[in-house]
Formats: structure tokens, C-alpha cells, sequence
């Protein structure tokens, strides 16, 4: 017994590099039958530490998610059921309702001011990074997706005929209404008045000034254009640099090789 007792099942490692305080020692003979069940009772109560150790610390990181997702939940006027709220760093100076199912990544900013609100309909995701203005109106249809650092803001200065400091300077408001099943590429800024239709793409870095029509594809910087549209193919641009943009959308190129003279 003495004997069988000097087996180790699990030894100490000794490292600080993030390895696992116990490894599994390799199976050891042991001299009887005895030996071997007290060796699987060993394995067993190794295998139970080292998951208790684990689910402690999953049971840690969910409280704190669970805390998080309860705190951010204060900043909104109302929100729906289903909502992923446990991102983290934002700030929440807005009149601000969400639907249900929205999914709130990290970084994101809210503001709004005077009668400003800011509506997100259900099943929104947005992504890290996000800023959303509103003195106005800024609305977000159904299952529709804003990318990484996209600005929608319904507020901006008026320079024209004037050399004030901008601060000085009024103001131009008008709501922008982004409509179900859109997709906003990252980095895009939607200006002040703009609609955008349902099931419309917008292109990463686009800056769009005009209203989308439903289910169009625009994209371009300074300021975007309509290149494609998703369900009807005479709707497309022929130039070349379109083509090659599109073809990042899965449009088929073929056929659209031939320039418009306005390259």
C-alpha cells in the first residue's frame, strides 16, 4: 500500500507562464487491481478541480457581464427583450429606444440634444466604435447593420456666407431614417436629411448626401453614388473602378468591362 502510494497522479509545475498549476502524469503499472481503481479515483478528483477552478472562474465573468448588461440597460429610455447590452465603454447622453434582439458592441456614443431622439428598431447590430447624433431625428429600421466606426448624425453647421468661428455658426437638422435590412459598411458617415431604403448597401468609407432607393448599392468618397443595384442588373455601373467594387458585393462582372466615358 506504502507502495502504491508514492505514485503521483498530478505534480505541481511551477511555471508563471499561464500553464495549468496540474498535468496529468502519464499511466503508471500498478502492482494490483486495487492499485488501478485508486489511480481512476485519482484521475477523477483531478478532472473535478480542475473544472471547478474553471467553472469558478466562468461563473465570475458571467456576474460581471450580467452586471455590465444591468448597467448599460440604465442608459436607454426604453429597451426590448432579447438585447445584447454588455458591451463595454460607452457614453449615453441621448433620448435613446432600442428594440428587441439589438446587439451593442463596444465604444459606442449616443447624444442628442433639445428634442433629439434616437430610434433602434428591433434586431439592430451595432459595431464597435459607433456614433450616433440626433437634435432631430435619427431612426434605424428592423435587422438592419451599422459597421465599425460609422457616424449618423442628423446635425451640421452651416459655412456657407459666413467667416464666424463655427461655433458661431447655425445649424442645418434634418432626420436621417435608415430603413429595414440595410447594411452600413464601416467607416461610413450618413449626412444630415438622408433616407436610406430598405435592403440598400452602403460601401466601407462612404460618405453618403443623397437618399438610397431600396435595395441600391452606393459607395464612394467624397461623396457616394449609386454602383449597383441588388435586384435588378440594368441598374449597374459599367465603369471600371465600380466593377471592381461591386465585385466585393458578389455581383458578377462579367459583361461590364466596357467604360461610360466618365472615368
Amino acid at each position: 500500500m506504502n507502495g502504491m502510494l508514492c505514485w503521483f497522479l498530478f505534480v505541481s509545475t511551477g511555471s508563471s507562464q499561464g500553464e495549468p498549476k496540474y498535468k496529468k502524469a502519464q499511466k503508471l503499472p500498478f502492482p494490483n487491481a486495487f492499485g488501478t481503481i485508486a489511480l481512476q479515483a485519482l484521475v477523477d478528483t483531478g478532472n473535478t478541480i480542475r473544472s471547478s477552478e474553471n467553472f469558478q472562474e466562468q461563473k465570475e465573468y458571467a456576474v460581471f457581464r450580467w452586471w455590465r448588461a444591468w448597467r448599460n440597460r440604465r442608459y436607454f429610455k426604453s429597451v426590448g427583450q432579447g438585447c445584447q447590452l454588455d458591451g463595454m465603454c460607452w457614453e449615453v447622453k441621448a433620448h435613446v429606444v432600442l428594440g428587441s434582439n439589438c446587439v451593442l458592441r463596444n465604444n459606442l456614443v449616443f447624444r442628442t440634444h433639445n428634442e433629439g431622439r434616437i430610434i433602434i428598431s428591433d434586431g439592430v447590430e451595432l459595431a464597435d466604435y459607433v456614433l450616433v447624433m440626433a437634435n432631430q431625428l435619427v431612426e434605424v429600421g428592423p435587422n438592419t447593420y451599422i459597421g465599425p466606426h460609422c457616424v449618423l448624425r442628423d446635425t451640421n453647421h452651416s459655412f456657407r456666407g459666413s467667416d464666424l468661428h463655427w461655433r458661431l455658426l447655425p445649424h442645418q437638422t434634418e432626420p436621417i431614417r435608415i430603413g429595414a435590412n440595410c447594411y452600413v459598411g464601416a467607416r461610413s458617415y450618413i449626412m444630415p436629411g438622408v433616407t436610406v431604403g430598405d435592403g440598400a448597401v452602403i460601401g466601407p468609407a462612404s460618405i453618403v448626401t443623397k437618399n438610397v432607393g431600396p435595395c441600391e448599392v452606393w459607395a464612394g468618397s467624397p461623396v457616394a453614388r449609386m454602383v449597383a443595384h441588388r435586384l435588378d442588373p440594368s441598374k449597374r455601373s459599367t465603369r471600371k473602378r465600380d466593377v471592381a467594387l461591386i465585385s466585393m458585393f458578389g455581383f458578377d462582372s462579367a459583361g461590364d468591362e466596357e467604360e461610360d466615358g466618365s472615368s
